[in-house]
């Protein structure tokens, strides 16, 4: 293996070991370095990953398919390398997606750089990965910071289609993405025989929070919902988190310090209301929204200011409001909150709510084993198959 910020120096030292061992009066010329070395960024979407926590603190599972796609064949991504003292140096000079043959199907980005812009900073590189974002930011060498990609990262979320017959960016599919973001913190890389450097695996993080209601279909008794939505949901959010400029400001596998500790809202962003969540197949009420902030500093809003969920249950003519809070006591992992505490919507949560209708009232029960009304979910790996194999879902 060729440690690479000596690269230049040992091929030097080997041309000089080569010359004077000859018994030619002519010296060799030294090899020269390369104009350009490949680097390689993987994409872990193995399905053991840890990205979604369960209630066994440590122990998570994978997204769906859908909450994991990256536009790769529209080539939605950027990658964008920093120095130790996240300064933008450049980027790429080409890429491609590429694939193991192993079991594990992990995917990754293969790229060209320049040596000179390796050379530049001591072939020691942080690594930034956006996807999904549909535009990207311009970012200048030497004059573009990590924090400077957070403070551009604002995007506008639409709660419907046009005339209002679609679901806008509510719900996930194959032509609607999560925006995501991922960096790999600064290391020194080295390079085998064939100029090439693994960057090492990347974590990704989304940008939204999904949000899924369903009746309590263990007890046969309970009516059905006919309607649920949102009094309020954010028409603006970050794709990037402000603050973040490493790998440990958002990853740290464990329940109550994951992802970041408080929603990144832009200013003067404006709610939509009584937003509609989209029936799915199985009969569940669901729609993916940007983080809202419940509690400023340490006091929750005003019952009329927060984010809350209405329902409406067949042949009942009236609402019922479902809070983000804990209406039962938290599993034990969950040390930070306690019961009846309200809770913001943060980027890659879902919160999940079983309801049932009462004569006089309505239950909301946190399913804690082998659920929790929050379940984490930092994973990207698909789901797959005993044999390894990627599982496609049918389209809904």
């Amino acid at each position: 293996m060729w440690i690479s910020k000596t690269l230049a120096t040992i091929l030097t030292i080997l041309a000089m070991c080569v010359a004077s061992a000859c018994s030619s009066d002519t010296p060799e010329a030294a090899p020269a370095v390369p104009d350009t070395m490949k680097l390689r960024l993987y994409l872990d979407f193995d399905i053991s990953s840890p990205t979604r926590a369960t209630p066994a603190q440590g122990d998570y599972q994978p997204g769906s398919i859908y909450e994991n796609m990256i536009d790769f064949d529209g080539k939605d991504f950027m990658v964008l390398f920093f120095d130790k003292d996240d300064n933008y140096v450049g980027s790429f000079t080409d890429t491609e997606i590429k694939a193991t043959d192993d079991n594990r199907k992990r995917t990754f980005i293969e790229g060209s750089v320049s040596s000179t812009l390796l050379e530049g900073c001591d072939y020691t590189l942080k690594v930034l990965l956006l996807a999904n974002w549909g535009s990207y930011p311009a970012a200048g060498v030497g004059l573009t910071k990590i924090t400077d990609i957070a403070d551009m990262s604002a995007f506008d979320f639409e709660t419907s289609d046009n005339g209002g017959d679609g679901h806008g960016d509510l719900i996930v599919d194959d032509t609607h993405h999560i925006p995501m973001f991922g960096i790999i913190d600064a290391k020194t890389l080295v390079f085998d025989n064939d100029m090439t450097a693994d960057l090492g695996t990347m974590h990704m993080l989304r940008a939204f929070a999904k949000i899924e209601v369903e009746a309590d279909t263990g007890n046969s008794s309970v009516k059905t919902l006919d309607k649920v939505f949102m009094n309020k949901v954010n028409r603006r959010g970050f794709m990037f988190p402000p603050g973040v400029t490493c790998e440990s400001d958002y990853r740290k596998d464990n329940f109550n310090d994951d992802y970041t500790s408080a929603p990144s809202i832009p200013a003067d962003t404006p709610t939509d209301a009584d937003i509609p969540f989209v029936k799915t197949s199985d009969g569940k009420w669901v729609i993916y929204v940007p983080e809202f902030a419940n509690i400023i500093g340490n006091e929750t809003l005003e019952e009329n200011d927060r984010a809350r969920i209405g329902v409406r249950f067949s042949g009942i003519d009236q609402t019922f409001w479902i809070d983000f809070k804990y209406y039962e006591t938290p599993p034990s992992y969950v040390t930070s909150l306690k019961k009846g505490d309200h809770f913001n919507i943060m980027r890659n949560n879902w919160y999940h709510y079983v309801v049932s209708k009462h004569p006089e009232s309505i239950e909301v029960k946190l399913d804690v084993t082998p659920y929790s009304s929050v379940v984490l979910e930092p994973d990207f790996g698909l789901d797959r198959d005993e044999d390894g194999n990627i599982i496609t879902p049918a389209k809904p």
